[in-house]
């Protein structure tokens, strides 16, 4: 009779609309602080700066450096481009960059790609979107041709799974609530002593069981129109309410121990997650180091393999995403510092 109630291990009962409510609220939760930690990163590498050095370890500024930071291609400027790159390479385990023209397109990772070890792959029917515009290149890639950047989180994986475990059985707890929820719920009480008879048609009495008389009510509840009920001395029909046992606080903690994990899976600092960081506080630093500065390495890295190549990088050329812009500098607050690096013999240009 109460197929909508699942027993936990404590021997208490739960409501499954409630499993079901509680499932999707933590679905939404992680699906949410997921979302937010991305976004957190991708932003701190789109503000950041990709800086070209040439071989005396001068800064470049030219059509090369214009195209990584300003304008990679006629369609998007480089803070919304290297968002949707980190983006991507976060959500997906990997972002592919190509090359036409001297510009960068971030291509759709549904390509169809060699399968080469010992030599460079090759990508074909590479496409670019573009919002809802679609394009499909001709042309095929190689591997000095794009920029493969791949992201690996082993935490992360298993959290999509528990995610996804969480879904399958909130799905479950909705298909078998729904055979019910159209209809109300009793309770019968009855006196452990009282026997129940039904008189037979040919005048006869007939002893019954519980379940006899349960399964009896239950047609004459099921049947229709049936609005009175009757009842014997020591026997009670009472109509059933199911009360949520889920508060406010539950769902906080939840939230709480949902965010944390977050938190660890992406390495960011709760005080950055959270938005408490004080003027004492460590916590950005933290956050670059351990969170950004992978990313940032692996585009780095790329970056010296594909646009600058062996004997160039040997020669002393550089490319590497550039940090120190993402955090906010005050001169004013550091001008103590700067005042001790010159008394020790440094110069302004330095």
């Amino acid at each position: 009779m109460f197929e909508f109630l699942k027993q936990n291990k404590d021997g208490t009962f739960q409501d499954l609309i409630e499993i079901a409510s509680v499932n999707m609220e933590k679905i939404q939760t992680a699906r949410m602080a997921v979302e937010k930690a991305k976004n957190m990163i991708a932003k701190a590498i789109a503000k950041s700066e990709i800086v070209l050095l040439d071989k005396q370890h001068n800064r470049r500024f030219d059509e090369q450096y214009y195209r990584l930071n300003v304008r990679p291609n006629d369609n998007q400027t480089g803070t919304d481009f290297w968002y949707q790159v980190v983006y991507t390479m976060l959500s997906e385990g990997e972002a592919l960059i190509v090359r036409l023209n001297d510009k960068y397109y971030l291509a759709d990772n549904g390509c169809e790609k060699s399968k080469e070890v010992l030599f460079g792959k090759t990508y074909r029917n590479v496409k670019i979107t573009d919002g809802s515009d679609e394009y499909t290149l001709g042309k095929i890639f190689y591997e000095d041709d794009v920029i493969h950047l791949k992201y690996d989180n082993p935490k992360l994986r298993i959290f999509a799974n528990n995610v996804v475990n969480i879904y399958t059985d909130t799905i479950s707890a909705l298909q078998r609530a729904s055979a019910i929820a159209a209809g109300p719920f009793f309770k019968f009480k009855t006196d452990g002593n009282i026997t129940f008879r039904r008189q037979n048609v040919d005048g006869t009495e007939q002893r019954l069981t519980i379940d006899d008389v349960i399964d009896a009510l239950k047609s004459q509840i099921e049947n229709g129109g049936i609005s009175i009920l009757k009842e014997q001395s020591g026997t009670e029909i009472e109509a059933l309410k199911i009360e949520t046992g889920t508060t406010i606080s539950d769902l906080k903690s939840m939230t709480d121990e949902i965010y944390r994990t977050v938190e660890k899976i992406f390495d960011i600092p709760h005080g950055v997650f959270y938005g408490e960081i004080t003027e004492q506080s460590d916590a950005t630093n933290e956050f670059i180091t351990y969170a950004v500065d992978p990313i940032a390495e692996v585009i780095s890295d790329s970056l010296n393999a594909k646009l600058v190549g062996s004997d160039d990088y040997i020669s002393g050329e550089r490319a590497f995403v550039w940090l120190a812009k993402f955090k906010h500098r005050d001169t004013l607050d550091n001008a103590d510092k700067i005042d001790k690096l010159r008394a020790d013999g440094y110069t302004l240009d330095e």
